[in-house]
């Protein structure tokens, strides 16, 4: 019988096939590894690589894209805010334990009252309509009400790119009349422009088009009596990635530094005092490599000339957005059950109904039954996009570069279905 062989599992630290057993007979023949050790390096990377081009940037990690509550933690740890856009993600941040000074509330719709709580407790507010400011302006026309600071997301075009529903247009005067309106309401101070964009290149030159007109806008609308203390250009940054994932891309990936640069040059350009803050909001950029998702498999078949390897996971754990053909890389470890099977131009397949759940095309090489199945690079809306569909959630395992905790259980039918009402 074929015996298996090692694997090279997180980060340089060899963990044997028995010990993968082991964590599939605990937590079942799917679950989630969180490298705790690498978010951290990558947000002390990225600040240094900013530090080095321009000064030392207010990180705001982007809950949204995955907002595990021990990630959470490690980002408060690491010093950064969080970046927020809904009131869930808002309780969320504050029960990881940052303070309302410490998260950035984003996002196109905010309940009157969830703004009204940010306001009050001093979180830092982005503006994203008119409709925001009319909800300030009454908020400061209430009694004891404390007075305020926030700034403006600005929405323009990006070079290639179609035009972003988000934010106030700087097309138009509508940019210039919204700082207006909030410098004449008593008990508030705008103090800043921000920006985010998700291009689909995530190119050196998308950020220099953001970055400058965003500097362009600051300059514009504050003055030397009232000025800018802070420029945010949101994320959307790629972030590391193995040489596996790197060679389904037609363009190059750009390095923490490569970013740092363009970014820097044109905020030394304009602030040369360097008395301006920058403020950086990355997701994926930090999180995306920090995560593996492991599953085994459970049977191969075979459809006319076809073999199709059927795994206890789905597209949905490893690229639930959809948004694009570019997979995650896969490893697999011979875990001994059954001998393996060698196989060509295989689809690797996922245990839900729908035609499309392909985990991996065109495998060729050595499976079994019992086998695992280790993907890389999934840290990034995995675990937050996957939907309740046919299978719960599997557990979320960390690794701190010496050992491994539970971060989150495995989901049970208990669990969905506990919101429902069965009784009438």
């Amino acid at each position: 019988m074929h015996t298996g062989r090692e694997v090279l599992m997180v980060n340089q630290t060899w963990m044997g096939k028995a010990r993968l057993a082991q964590l599939v007979d605990k937590h079942g023949p799917a679950f989630f590894i969180l490298e705790e050790h690498v978010f951290r390096k990558n947000l002390r990377d990225l600040r240094a690589a900013f530090e080095c081009e321009y000064a030392t940037p207010i990180i705001g990690y982007s809950l949204k894209t995955n907002y595990t509550p021990r990630i959470c933690k490690l980002a408060l740890e690491e010093g950064a805010k969080a970046e927020v856009v809904s009131e869930m993600e808002y309780d969320l941040a504050l029960r990881a334990g940052f303070p309302p000074e410490k998260i950035i509330f984003n996002g196109p719709l905010k309940p009157k009252q969830a703004l009204y709580r940010a306001l009050s407790q001093g979180a830092t507010v982005h503006i994203d309509s008119p409709h925001e400011i009319d909800l300030i302006e009454k908020y400061l026309s209430e009694k004891n009400a404390h007075p305020v600071e926030c700034s403006v997301r600005c929405n323009f075009p990006i070079s290639g790119q179609k035009n972003t529903r988000f934010g106030i247009s700087t097309e138009s005067s509508d940019i210039d009349d919204a700082f207006a309106r909030l410098s004449r309401l008593h008990g508030c101070t705008p103090v800043g422009v921000h920006c985010h964009f998700s291009t689909s290149d995530r190119s050196l030159n998308s950020y220099a088009e953001r970055v400058q007109k965003v500097i362009d806008i600051a300059q514009r609308v504050f003055s030397h009596d009232h000025p800018c203390r802070y420029i945010d250009i949101g994320g959307g940054f790629f972030g590391r990635m193995p040489q596996a994932l790197l060679d389904q891309f037609p363009h190059k990936i750009p390095s923490y530094a490569e970013y740092a640069a363009v970014v820097g040059e044109r905020m030394r350009a304009a602030f040369p005092c360097r008395d301006v803050t920058l403020v950086i909001e990355p997701g994926t950029m930090v999180v995306a490599d920090t995560m593996k998702f492991i599953c085994a498999v459970d049977n191969i078949k075979k459809v006319g000339a076809k073999h199709y390897v059927t795994v206890y996971g789905s597209v949905h754990n490893i690229k639930p957005s959809g948004r694009s053909r570019i997979l995650p890389s896969m490893t697999v470890v011979h875990m001994g059950e059954e001998e393996p099977v060698d196989l060509h131009d295989a689809d690797i397949c996922g245990y839900t109904c729908i035609e499309d759940d392909i985990l991996a095309t065109d495998f060729s090489g050595a499976i079994a039954p019992g086998d695992l199945l280790i993907f890389d690079n999934v840290g990034a809306y995995s675990t937050m996009y996957k939907p309740p569909f046919i299978r719960a959630q599997p557990a979320i395992l960390g690794w701190d570069g010496t050992q491994i905790s539970l971060v989150k259980r495995q989901e049970h039918s208990s669990d969905i279905f506990a919101t429902y009402v069965f009784d009438n």
